[in-house]
């Protein structure tokens, strides 16, 4: 025998692989939420106070009523798009305010069934974008691109408004049939 077995024996502690999987959450997984088709808060994971707030008095653990105000828009579209196409939504380029200053997120929404068939779930990811460390280019002047970008930028929220306003009209539809 050449001990392998010994030494896979002896590493398998219980507790071990929880262990390791907490440390890899912390370290490496967005903030997150997993929500039910009437999306409801099921479970919580990591820093989500960046996004999420509970409101003042009667608890509510309703995603929409905890959102931070420059998400609700973005995050009830994915949401609803995500749950009625059965796919995974992601909002790239989501504004968010903390401390008086502007950052992006990227919101991922991947709709799932949860243990029982019916039951119908979605994992809503709170992305940051990791740090720009491309080069900065030296032809042509300083921000000639600025125009481009702001106009490619106000083109994307133009998309976004026009999308939630439809997934908004769909919305009432249903809750008037």
């Amino acid at each position: 025998m050449c001990g392998v077995g010994f030494v896979a024996a002896e590493s398998a502690q219980p507790g071990l692989g929880e262990l390791t999987s907490s440390l890899l959450l912390e370290s490496y997984a967005p903030p997150c939420v997993l929500v039910d088709e009437h999306y409801d808060v099921l479970y919580l994971q990591g820093a989500t106070s960046r996004y999420l707030t509970l409101p003042t008095g009667e608890p509510r653990l309703n995603v929409l009523k905890m959102a931070h105000d420059e998400l609700l828009r973005e995050l009830r579209t994915a949401l609803h798009k995500a749950l009625k196409e059965r796919a995974e939504v992601v909002r790239d380029r989501v504004a968010v305010t903390e401390n008086g200053s502007c950052r992006f997120v990227r919101l991922r929404v991947r709709p799932f069934h949860g243990p029982r068939r019916a039951q119908r779930l979605a994992l809503v990811a709170f992305e940051e974008p990791p740090p720009c460390t491309a080069p900065i280019e030296e032809t042509g002047a300083p921000g000639a691109d600025e125009p481009y970008a702001c106009v490619a930028e106000l083109e994307r929220r133009l998309a976004s408004m026009k999308e939630s306003l439809q997934s908004t009209v769909e919305e009432v539809e249903t809750s008037n049939e």
